[in-house]
Order: structure tokens, then sequence, then C-alpha cells
């Protein structure tokens, strides 16, 4: 699918992630305290802890059971593993539960693995969970994560922390699509170019440690192409093109949002510091990079001060947040950019003013904190690594304690806050546009534009789009919100000679505006000759099917003198689902048509499809396999046993009129 139109789509499904994101949710609610129970042999355990044995990562066969008052579950034959990275060297382990190890497809709750957390280097075993959830609120790609207490063959291995695993699972319900490549990205992963630049120099050569891994998408060796094109991008653009590059390759927005709370919660064990922890995912479903963060148990005031001394994380300037000797070229020239600046600001004042605030922040770590506290004082393998005790814990939540809990969360909390609103940049900010699409991709002389734009701001007085067809005189048509911070506006077709300058301006309650970059569209006559021709979504008496039913249909019309196959195009009513109905291996002859049922019985044949029209207006569209547009059609409430028609065969407007399925549209005076 092309990158406009996957764009379009990917906005509109993550803006509607809201009631999807609540699917299966109890597995990680955090209103309760689930118990998981691990059993596997006797031999198996002792394998698992076995020294020398700590970076296996062979699956030991194990029975998985999960109690909590709105879920219990026993599943046998899952795997059990040691995961992490100090973790594995530490007395408290983590582990991996997997229920694909030993069952091909196995899921539980709509998961393959779990991630429990050991949080050994976390007094308080609560400064990732309150990390992932900040993530969260800001809308970044994260995981979702919640306490849970783990016992192993009978024995109490103490308070955990849940986390979702980042895999194909994790992709489809935030992007929709799990088929791109996902890097996860481990020291010393800088994002600087590795000798020559190219796929090799980046593709695993047999060391232990990846910097950059293949988890998802493209074997390893026919992967890393696309990664190195990416660094290659950020290292070698020039400095005039490479806003537009890099809006161009990768979620902009979402990295900013990623980082403001990556700053605030001092997590300097990821990438603008220690080049660390993220995942790179090369998203078909958006044409775009999207960053996902990774691991958070060294946040809110956890820090080594051997690492780099002098370096105090409560206090540390927000802008100049990365690490002070070394090359990190993504957020180095990202910062260098204006208007990115402003958007960090923006997405930093946002977590400031509605997340990060502390008696917001000390009220959820006081109800977390009562939920958990007493298998937190049971937790004897939280006491092994650091020697910290009971009285520790509690104390860790309010002040430091000696050695590398530098500060209590709760005061790191408050001084972070206040710092932080200290260092911000002074002034207003004019609304943020981004994410600027235009539909169709290939537009012919009578195609309308549907132009949509993402408008962050604190209070939106105006959005539109500003377009120029032929004249010098500027025109405008007024944008409405569609999903979130998705605007939308449809201009005429373009004018006489094929082309036509446009951009986004959006206006906020003070009067501050901002426009987007000018974008020139020009006709393209590429796009295949097949107009959806004719359709009818209130056939009450006068057209059946073959079985008799006065059922929705749609006619396809090639304007061409040759035959065109569809074979493997769809047909979608909705455009966060573009595969609703694939068309069968047929032709349309030249000049020819072609008859849909939309009738939600594809039982019935191949040209009956899964899904009906509304009477009350929707839209339908028509992709080529590849997922390139060919064909859009908008419409309103319609009247009963009428046909919303074009004008005649492949002509450019629509009437309303008495049904000609499968026979050209006469010229209606």
């Amino acid at each position: 699918m092309t990158k406009n139109y996957r764009l379009l789509l990917a906005a509109v499904a993550l803006a509607a992630l809201g009631p999807a994101s609540v699917v299966r949710a109890q597995v990680f609610g955090d209103d309760v305290l689930p118990v998981v129970e691990i059993t596997l042999s006797s031999a198996d355990l002792e394998t698992l802890f076995a020294p020398g044995n700590e970076e296996s990562d062979t699956e030991l066969l194990a029975t998985f059971r999960w109690t909590s008052p709105s879920l219990s579950a026993v599943i046998d034959s899952v795997g059990f593993r040691l995961r992490g990275n100090t973790s594995r060297i530490s007395q408290k382990k983590s582990f991996k539960v997997s229920f694909n190890s030993f069952r091909p497809g196995g899921k539980w709750e709509g998961l393959e693995k779990l991630n429990l957390n050991g949080e050994h280097n976390d007094p308080t075993i609560m400064r990732s969970k309150v990390a992932w959830d900040l993530f969260r609120h800001m809308g970044v790609p994260a995981s979702r994560a919640n306490h849970v207490q783990v016992f192993i063959n009978g024995a109490n291995y103490g308070l955990y922390v849940n986390v979702e695993h980042v895999d194909e699972e994790f992709l489809q319900r935030y992007f929709g699509d799990d088929t791109g490549n996902l890097y996860k990205a481990l020291w010393p992963a800088d994002l600087t170019v590795v000798g020559s630049g190219g796929a090799s120099a980046y593709r695993p050569s047999g060391a232990d440690r990846r910097p950059y891994d293949l988890t998802q998408g493209a074997t390893d060796s026919d992967g890393y192409d696309d990664l190195a094109q990416l660094i290659g991008l950020i290292n070698n653009t020039s400095g005039s093109g490479f806003k537009g590059a890099i809006e161009g390759a990768m979620d902009v927005d979402g990295l900013l949002k990623a980082q403001a709370v990556t700053v605030l919660t001092g997590s300097w064990d990821s990438y603008w510091f220690l080049k660390n922890n993220f995942y790179l995912y090369n998203n078909p479903a958006t044409g775009k990079w999207h960053y996902v963060p990774f691991d958070f148990d060294n946040t809110f005031g956890i820090w080594w001060e051997g690492i780099w001394p002098g370096l105090n994380w409560t206090t540390r300037d927000v802008y100049d947040w990365g690490h002070p000797a070394e090359a990190r070229p993504l957020m180095t020239r990202i910062m260098a950019v204006p208007e990115f600046r402003e958007r960090y600001t923006y997405y930093l004042r946002e977590l400031l003013e509605d997340h990060f605030v502390p008696s917001t922040l000390e009220a959820e770590i006081s109800r977390l904190k009562a939920l958990t506290e007493d298998a937190a004082e049971a937790d004897t393998f939280r006491t092994k690594d650091y020697g910290y005790t009971v009285a520790d814990y509690h104390a860790s939540f309010i002040a430091p304690l000696s050695g590398h809990v530098t500060e209590g969360l709760l005061p790191y909390i408050s001084g972070r806050y206040s710092s932080a609103l200290g260092q911000l940049d002074e002034g207003q900010i004019a609304p943020l546009i981004s994410s600027v699409r235009v539909l169709p991709e290939r537009p012919r002389w009578h195609d309308s534009l549907r132009v949509s734009a993402q408008i962050v701001t604190g209070s939106l007085a105006l959005a539109q789009v500003e377009y120029w067809p032929d004249v010098p005189q500027r025109q405008s048509v007024t944008m409405a919100q569609r999903a979130g911070d998705i605007y939308a506006g449809v201009v005429p077709p373009l004018g006489d000679n094929g082309t036509m300058d446009l951009r986004v301006r959006a206006v906020d309650g003070s009067g501050n505006e901002r426009t987007s970059s000018l974008l020139r569209i020009r006709v393209d006559e590429s796009k295949p000759p097949i107009y959806i021709n004719e359709l009818m979504a209130a056939n009450e008496t006068v057209v059946q099917d073959e079985f008799g039913e006065y059922d929705d249909w749609v006619e396809l019309y090639n304007a061409s003198e040759g035959s065109v196959s569809i074979a493997g195009w769809t047909l979608t009513d909705r455009l966060d689902q573009v595969g609703r109905y694939t068309l069968p291996d047929v032709s349309i002859p030249g000049r020819g048509h072609l008859l849909i049922w939309l009738d939600g019985q594809p039982e019935q044949g191949p040209l009956h499809a899964g899904f009906r029209l509304s009477a009350a207006g929707e839209q339908v569209a028509l992709l080529e396999a590849d997922g390139r547009e060919v064909d859009y059609v908008s419409f309103g409430a319609q009247t009963p046993d009428r046909s919303l028609s074009r004008h005649t065969d492949g002509f450019p407007f629509f009437i309303v009129t008495l049904p000609t399925p499968g026979s050209p549209n006469p010229l209606v005076e």
C-alpha cells in the first residue's frame, strides 16, 4: 500500500485506539494484584538457575497459572526462561513466559508472551510502571504494564512488573500492520553511520551482542537495507533538506513525545544518553519509522554516578539532555530544527500540565503502593542484590538510599517538575502542523482532493486548506476535526493546467498561526481507468441478486478500450479496514461493467462482499492489490430505490437516478 493512503488510515486507526486498547486489558489491569504461578520439573528449575547458564535462551517446559478476580487460567506446555540484560546475573531474575514455544501459534488472551520483570535495581518496584503509564498517556506506542506476584514451584519469588512484549501482536494493536521490519536497538546503537553505511555494516556478524537486532519482518539476510537507508538519511541529509526528509521517513511527533517522557522521568538508559534500549519499526501501514521505547527501571533517580560523574537527572537541561561527549545524530539534528524544538516544548508542557504533576503522580503512586506493599514486603529476593531492607523499601519512596538510588521517587518527581518548568522556552507556540496528506495519490483531472493533517494546539480557532488552482488568487476550505488531532477538508478538482499548490493553515485562540510547507499536486494519468460508476445503498424493491434478494450493490466501469484485470483488488467502506472485500480473478472488458453485491453474504459467491453499505451515508474506496487508491466515493443519505450514478459512464459528477446495474449510465438532461 502506498504511503499517503496508509498514513491516513493509520492516523484514523491510532486516533480510534481507545476502545481497542481495552481489549483483554484485564491481563494488564492495575486495580488488582494478580498471582502468576509457574510449575516446572525440579531438574529444569535447577538448570534455569545453574551458574554459567545465565545467558541461555532455552525454553523450559512449564505450566502457567494466572489468578485474579476478573481472570483465571491454567495453561500447560508454555516456555519459560530468563530474560533481560543485567538482571540475568542478579539474584532477583526476570523471566519470559512464551505461550507459542511448544504450541505453534499458541496464545493466551491474545498474547504470545509475557515479560515478568524483577526490577532488581529499583527498591520501590514502581518506577517502570509509572514510566510506562506516562508514555501511554502521551499516545506513544509503548507496552502496557502492571504488577503481579510470582511463584515458582510454590516458592514466592516476589513482586514483579508484567510488561507487554513487543512483537507482532503489539504491532498489530498499535499500528494495524505487523509485516514491517522491527529492530531492537541495544548499546551501542547510536544511529551513526558504520563503515561504508551499507546494509552489511549493520547485519549480525556472529557477535554475541547485536546493536540492531532484526526481531520481526524480513530475515537477517534480507533485512537491514531499510535501516541503513534511515541511518544514512539521519547523518548525510543536507541541513536545508533534513526537516522534510526526516518527516517523510519518521513519525517525528511520536519520537518527540517519547523523548519528552524520557527526559522528565530521567531515563538515561535509552537512546539519547546511553544509545540503548529502544525499538525502530518500519511500518508499511504508514510508510514511516516509529520509535518504540523499551526498559524503564533505571528512572526517577536511579543512577550509577560512576558512569558519568556530576550528572544530575533532576535538574539536567531538558534541551541539552544527551550524552555530553558522544554523537547522537538523530536527536542532535532533530533539536536543531526550530519547529521540532517547538513541538518538543509543547509536549513537555503538556506533560507538565496534565500528567507529570506531582500531586497527580503522588496519588497514583500511593494507590499502587497500597495495592502492592504486602507483596513487596514479602519479596525476599528483592533484598538480595543490594541488601535493601523492608525499611529501605518504604524509605525509597521519599528519600535517597546509599548506592545507586540517588533520589527518592516522590522527591525526584517534585524536583524534576520544578526544574523542567523553569527550563522551557518562553513565548507562545503557534499550532503545530504535521503529517499533511493529500488523497488520491494519483489524481485524475476531475478528482477532488482530500487533505488531512495533524494539528496540535491548546485551542484551535481555525483550520483550513489554502489552495491555488491555475490562478494566483488564494482560495480556501475549512477543515473539520475527524479523530483526535486529525483534521480534514476536501478541495475541488485540479485546474485546467493539471496542477495545484496547497498548504494547511491553523490559527489558535490567541491569534497565533502557522502554515505548512507548500505542496504542488499534479494530474497523474497512470491510474487504471476503472471507476466506481454507480451504487445503491437503499435497494428495497428494484433490483434482485441471483438469490432473489434486494441487496446493496456497486458497479465498476472500465473506461478504456482494452480489458483490465482487477484480481486481488479490494473494496472497502472503512478507511481503517482496507481489505474488507478482495475481488476475484476477473477482468472487466473495454467499456464494460461489473456488478458486485455488497450484502454481507460472501458465502453466496465471489461477487458478494462481506459488508453492506449504510443508507444514511458513508464512503466506498476501490484499491489496487498493492493498496493504491483507484477510486473513492463519499455519499450522504440515500433515497430508497434510487441509485447514486455518474452522470454518464466515468463522468466526474454523480446524480440520483433510476438504477442501471450492469448497463451504461444514460445521459440525463
